[in-house]
């Protein structure tokens, strides 16, 4: 037999086929006398998804004796066995004597996916008759080591034995560390059948590794009973409890737990209550299952959950709090009736916490109306409610459900999210689902007025989406339209944006309106063919202005993309001439194919560009000129060939810098280049050579598919680089420098340059020169005048792998800077250095906070990331201001997210990664044997309470270990002939004095003794010394005020004020002309309040302890006198304050014409502007203060 389909011929249409041979022989048609020998021998033969790969059969018959044996090798594992049988006795019998197999695969042999199984033993059978009244049936089935799916097992056994109308059955599984058991019995199966379970035991039993599911990983210990009788579902009894004891689902702890199932006349009833993963899981179900209609009722309380545990994830932090409950009848969602509802609470997933969650809902043939839905978390809170048609067969249920949402915050999701930062400001989600079953409508609002994601900064990011879905859910049309206030990726800023996308399943349409700035803007629109098989994108319009620049598309452009092959066609950019001509004056163009299967054809061509239009968005401000140029892709995609040209003219802010020229030509992985850079002067910069570059737009790796682009430096190929120039304009650089950093940059340079080897092992050849250099640094000059080094000089020649340099001078401030030393190259970049410098009176620093000039001899050495600095310094003169401003301007700032997106939102800066993490050189520095001198005409000066000008000298020594701030020690000592402080207005002489370091540059200890001397009136003797001690660290420095002779602290105070005792009549108030003259009111005016001696406690107390006053201070005013003031701020918006005048009289007549006292109020209504209140008398003054810095 070949190939028979012998299913077909018994009239089924099961699949089948045949092949082999078999033979017969036989004598005799009685069964008590017949003999007969049979054999067959099967090949490739199948019966649906069974298939038996080769078989041979034998069997033989002799006095009513049927005997066979066989073996048979299977789709999966090997069968053999042998048997007999009495097949015409009045009660036939069969015999099994012995079923071998080996590696018997279940998945194969029965085509069940995901099955896999490797099964080991044998089968002993005997059968009795056939009536199941009186039939006899003995089984044992036996497994040595073995495999089913996942789990290991060392041995199993099952027996069952089925005699006088009752099965009997024993299943033993041993396993790797346990042992499952379960043996029961059934009675009168032809009747009523009774059946019982008396053994269960469950013994480290993996459910997963059984199933082959390896997330679910079990380890149950427990016991299972079961008792029941019936068949049928309306006289069913039977009642099952599993109990369960230090078990485990995955990592979950699983210390005890039950489950219970009952079956009673129809009514079914399942309980389980678990302690798991160290909360508690507790369900009821109920109802008639066995109904027409079924009816049932589902409640659940889940605990303290952890599903981390429960699902093995030790990654996963989440904790759940769930009730639940339904209650209806019928069986699919179209006749479905019920109500239910659900709620959640303290629940958390990773870093997402859900606060609380409440659903209510009724069902009712296949309309589900959700009356309440709140969902609150730190992500966002949610409320809908409305109808929702989930079937409608019969065309009558319409969904309405409205829903709205808060977004709180995204930091929660950044697990899920591959973007660092990913930060959320404000925003709101609104939408309305409508229609019937088969076309539902989407109508839905997104409102946020920031976001962060990765690179990408967006405010005021306003979105709708409009979609229409079918009855399997799939969206069938879709519109998106979007505006955006202000959008950013690095170095490119765009103040606002309009999107439109329509969606049909055939094609995807799309505009884009943008603008960057009042200068640029632009339109974009086409659409995309998702057809398969047609994969295009077509641009249908472009538009962009460029300041005067309108660019346009000529013609619409096509990208046609269809596996590995890209196609670009009439792609061409132009711009016309903005005095209104029809001249094209700019022009861009690309066009050809990119085939990572077959040869490039791609050509890009550049007309006349002008730069200013974008350089600015890179951070060239300034930089301007035109660009033209052309390049060819050519070749296969592992060994592409390209040529090139470019053409720049430079200028900066409009006036010429110079011109560049350059050829280019790629193949074999060099990058072979000619370029040449012209100054304004004519002189020229030559660089030719070639250099390693890997340029494949597919992988080595040919197991790699798509496109594979790689500009890295290829480290073992030869570089070729030739560099020469002769008095070649330094300024030819300055656009592409930091103004922040370098505002001026000149000089000529003279250099002759061969570079060999390879990017990890260079070789230099040749000599470097500049002469005439300026060197502009604004961060060490005053505000918009930076300090600049001039007649800058160097000498250098390049040996091997490094620079010598011969001489470097550079002038400042009528002095000088000599140096010289080595500077190492590496990967084509700067490596270790060695340099010396030699300074002379020179001006290193000339700030508003410092001025220095100094001698000096350097050494720096190290790397860029690590320097070392030592040698010796002398000031020979220095200025040291401790101002405010000082400290202000200089003080790190930290900018949080939120203040960038306050940036970006309001002023639409857009901050990037260069602007707030840069590479600090200073912080890197190390400094060692540094010794710095200060000679005579060294300062330190400061405008703050208390004023002074001291002069001082002497030696410290400096420390700094990288990343760390600087360490001094030593001793500066005051010089106190020309020295002074003022406190309270009055000059001190400073008589000795040191500023003491030991440890951090910033906090040095002030030791000065200063006096002031107050003449005698008539004589000019000294009638009392006034001492001032200042002590302690510069930002906290105590002042002591004493005397000689020794005073009360009102004299000493008063002597500083108006260079009397307090005894000698110092009064409060304003002063009439005498208690008697006009009114008679006293001289002393009780409406201050105070008196003499309660002035000076006032005085003394709130400079000897501090009382919390912010302005205590006491002025001379002309003809006024003088005039105490104390002031406070009561809050950081409100300040008060209080002038009194002070008056003396001699011999009963007054000094001061009367001065009232003023009362102020100051109040910040917003940022920088203030209102302020005086009354003065009786007299009342309202001003508006506006306070703007720069």
């Amino acid at each position: 037999m070949e190939n028979l389909d012998y299913m077909a011929a018994l009239g089924d249409t099961t699949q089948s086929r045949l092949s082999g041979t078999f033979t017969l022989r036989g004598r005799g048609t009685d069964p008590a006398t017949m003999t007969l020998r049979a054999g067959a021998h099967l090949r490739a033969t199948t019966y649906d998804v069974y298939r038996v790969e080769e078989a041979n059969l034998r069997a033989s018959m002799r006095g009513g004796t049927l005997r066979f044996e066989g073996d048979a090798r299977l789709g999966g594992g090997t069968v053999s066995l042998t048997g007999r049988a009495r097949p015409f006795d009045p009660t036939p019998a069969l015999a099994v004597e012995e079923a071998v197999f080996r590696n018997l695969d279940v998945g194969t042999l029965a085509a069940l996916p995901g099955q896999d199984t490797d099964l080991n033993g044998r089968l002993a059978l005997t059968l009795r008759g056939f009536d199941p009244a009186t039939l006899r049936l003995e089984v044992r089935l036996d497994l040595d080591s073995s495999r089913v799916n996942l789990q290991p097992i060392r041995r199993a056994s099952l027996t069952a034995g089925w005699a006088a109308d009752t099965l009997a059955y024993r299943l033993m599984l041993a396993v790797p560390g346990g042992r499952t058991e379960l043996a029961g019995t059934v009675r009168d199966l032809t009747g009523v059948p009774v059946y019982r379970v008396a053994t269960g035991r469950l013994d480290a039993l993996d459910v997963g590794a059984l199933l082959g599911q390896p997330a679910f990983r079990t380890d149950l210990n427990g016991t299972f009973r079961l008792e029941g009788r019936g068949r049928q579902p309306e006289d069913l009894n039977l009642e099952a409890r599993l109990d369960l004891a230090d078990s485990r689902i995955n990592d979950a702890a699983l210390p005890e737990g039950q489950v219970a199932v009952q079956v009673r006349e129809g009514m079914a009833r399942l309980t389980s209550r678990l302690a798991l993963a160290g909360g508690t899981v507790d369900l009821l179900a109920a109802g008639r299952p066995f109904e027409q209609v079924p009816a049932y009722t589902l409640r659940g309380d889940v605990q303290d959950l952890d599903l981390g545990q429960v699902l093995g994830r030790d990654t996963l932090r989440a904790a759940l709090n769930l009730a639940f409950a339904f209650e209806g009848h019928g069986a699919g969602l179209g006749t479905m009736q019920g109500e239910g509802w659900m709620q959640a609470g303290a629940t958390r997933f990773h870093h997402v916490t859900l606060d609380t969650a409440y659903a209510r809902f009724a069902l009712a043939q296949g309309l589900a109306r959700v009356d309440t839905l709140v969902l609150r978390s730190n992500v966002l809170d949610l409320h809908g409610h409305g109808p929702v048609a989930l079937v409608d067969t019969a065309g009558v249920h319409t969904t309405d459900f409205t829903f709205a949402a808060d977004l709180v915050s995204v930091a929660p999701l950044r697990d899920w999210v591959a973007a660092d930062p990913f930060l959320l400001g404000q925003g709101q989600v609104e939408g309305r689902l409508t229609g019937p079953a088969g076309r539902l409508r989407l109508d839905a609002r997104l409102d946020v007025n920031s976001l962060v994601y990765d690179a990408m900064r967006v405010a005021g990011l306003r979105v709708r989406l409009l979609a229409e879905l079918d009855a399997n859910r799939t969206v069938q049309q879709a519109e998106v339209r979007s505006d955006i206030a202000f959008f950013s990726l690095p170095n490119v800023s765009i103040e606002r944006t309009q999107v439109s996308v329509g969606y049909r399943p055939e094609a995807l349409t799309f505009e884009v309106t943008s603008k960057l700035d009042p200068r640029r803007d632009g339109y974009l629109g086409g659409y995309v063919d998702l057809v398969p098989g047609r994969q295009r994108l077509t641009l249908d319009s472009l538009r962009f202005r460029f300041d005067r620049d309108l660019w346009r598309l000529q013609q619409p452009a096509t990208l046609d993309y269809a596996g590995d092959t890209y196609r670009v066609r009439n792609l061409l950019l132009y711009a016309r001439s903005p005095n209104g001509t029809d001249e094209i004056t700019q022009q861009i163009a690309l066009d050809g194919e990119i085939d990572l299967n077959g040869q490039q054809s791609l050509i890009l061509t550049i007309e006349r560009f002008r730069l200013g239009a974008v350089t600015d968005l890179f951070g060239y401000e300034g930089l301007g000129g035109r660009l033209d140029g052309w390049l060819v892709l050519e070749g296969a995609p592992s060994a592409p060939v390209a040529d090139g040209s470019l053409q720049f003219d430079l200028s900066l802010f409009g006036e010429a810098v110079g011109d560049m020229e350059a050829t280019l030509h790629y193949e074999a992985l060099q990058l072979a280049l000619e370029s040449r850079l012209t100054d304004e002067r004519g002189s020229e910069l030559l660089l030719t050579g070639t250099i390693p570059m890997d340029l494949r737009l597919v992988a080595p790796d040919s197991a790699r598919t798509g496109m594979y682009l790689e500009a890295r430096q290829a480290a073992q190929e030869t570089v070729r680089l030739d560099l020469s120039t002769n008095d070649f304009a330094l300024s030819w650089l300055m656009p592409f420098m930091d103004r922040e950093v370098v505002s001026e940059l000149d000089g000529r340079l003279t250099a002759e340059l061969q570079v060999r080897g390879t990017f990890g092992s260079p070789r230099f050849d040749g000599t470097l020169g500049v002469r005439n250099g300026r060197l502009g640094l604004p961060l060490l000059g005053k505000s918009r005048q930076g300090l600049v080094y001039t007649d800058i000089m160097l000498d250098g020649t390049f040996e091997e792998s490094r620079l010598l340099l011969d001489h470097v001078e550079a002038r400042s401030g009528g002095g000088s800077l000599i140096g010289h030393g080595t500077i190492n190259f590496s990967d084509l970049t700067l490596g270790e250095f060695d340099l010396t410098f030699s300074a002379s009176d020179f001006l290193a620093i000339d700030s508003r906070e410092y001025r220095i000039r100094t001698d000096a001899d350097l050494n720096l050495r190290g790397t860029t990331r690590s320097p070392v600095l030592s040698g010796d310094v002398e000031l020979v003169s220095a200025d040291f201001f401790l101002t405010e401003e000082a400290a202000a301007e200089f003080e790190p700032v930290e900018l949080t997210e939120e203040d960038q997106r306050t940036l970006e939102v309001r002023f639409g800066l857009r901050l990037t990664e260069a602007d707030t993490t840069t590479f600090d050189y200073y912080r890197a520095l190390t400094i060692t044997d540094l010794t710095v001198r200060m000679e005579r005409d060294t300062w330190l000066r400061s405008k703050k309470n208390p004023t002074m000008d001291i002069q001082f000298t002497g030696n410290l020594e400096v420390q700094k270990a990288p990343y760390e701030d600087p360490l001094v020690f030593g001793t500066i000592t005051v010089i106190p002939e020309r020295s002074r402080i003022v406190q309270f207005g009055k000059r001190f002489d400073i008589q000795s004095g040191t500023l003491t370091f030991n440890g951090p540059a910033t906090d040095p200890i002030m030791n000065i003794q200063a006096q002031y001397v107050v003449r005698a009136r008539g004589t000019g003797e000294n009638e009392v010394t006034i001492t001032l001690a200042v002590e302690g660290r510069l930002d906290n420095l105590d002042v002591t005020l004493g005397s000689d002779p020794q005073m009360e602290f009102a004299d000493i105070i008063s002597y500083l004020a108006f260079g009397r005792p307090a005894g000698e009549a110092l009064q409060l108030g304003g002063g009439g002309a005498s208690s008697s003259g006009s009114g008679g009111r006293p001289w002393l005016d009780p409406a201050a309040g105070l008196a003499l001696g309660q002035i000076a406690g006032l005085i003394e107390d709130l400079a000897g302890t501090g009382l919390g006053l912010d302005v205590i201070e006491i002025e001379q005013n002309g003809l006024d006198g003088a005039t105490l003031t104390a002031g406070k701020y009561v809050s950081p918006r409100l300040y008060v304050a209080v002038s009194q005048p002070i008056a003396f009289r001699r011999s009963g007549t007054t000094l001061a014409e009367e001065v009232p006292t003023q009362v102020t109020l100051e109040y910040e209504i917003i940022d920088r502007l203030l209102i302020r209140l005086l009354r003065r008398g009786s007299v009342i003054r309202i001003n508006l203060k506006w306070e703007y810095a720069y």
